[in-house]
């Protein structure tokens, strides 16, 4: 086994036992794991990329639990085995390349994204998208594959009116947040 998948595996161990998604980015941070990581990021996957050297991250970036950064594709191995397809007698490599994500990024629970891919700053990545081309700055991108579906501005625009609407529904309510959720949600 090579230096670098050994030290994968150690990392990929330490991460399970590391429940929180904040100590988890303090760690790869503090390893030098990923090419460049910012201030104040949140890892919560317990898995790493096959190649995390490939990944940059500005600050502020959020990635959700089984978010997938895949820095490479493995089609070597189809037409590694093909004759009439051969390069370098069999031993073709996989296409590989880097993963930059800019500063104030959210990338949603189970979302890929894909190799030779840039997000911009401030760009929110939905649950379960899959991101095959570059996000522009401001872009909130969802589906599969990821399509724009809105602006950053306009998400922070719900996000000010929700809550907004949710503390002036629960300013009387007592209790805990998880309590006052339930009253506003299901009337209880």
């Amino acid at each position: 086994m090579k230096k670098e998948q050994l030290m994968r595996l150690i990392h990929m161990m330490r991460l399970k036992c590391i429940r929180s998604g904040w100590k988890k980015a303090e760690y790869l941070k503090r390893k030098h794991v990923f090419h460049e990581m910012g201030e104040h990021c949140y890892y919560h996957p317990s898995k790493l990329p096959a190649e995390p050297h490939l990944i940059k991250m500005g600050d502020n970036v959020f990635i959700g639990s089984g978010v997938h950064l895949i820095t490479h594709n493995m089609v070597n191995c189809v037409f590694n085995n093909m004759s009439d397809h051969l390069i370098d007698n069999g031993k073709g490599n996989p296409i590989v390349g880097t993963i930059q994500i800019g500063n104030n990024v959210f990338i949603g629970i189970n979302a890929s994204v894909m190799y030779g891919v840039t997000i911009g700053n401030n760009c929110i990545i939905g649950a379960g998208a899959v991101v095959t081309r570059n996000v522009c700055d401001g872009e909130v991108v969802g589906g599969v594959p990821g399509k724009v579906i809105g602006t950053f501005e306009e998400l922070f625009e719900k996000y000010v009116s929700f809550n907004q609407d949710f503390r002036g529904n629960t300013l009387e309510i007592n209790g805990t947040l998880w309590e006052k959720q339930m009253k506003y949600f299901w009337k209880d």
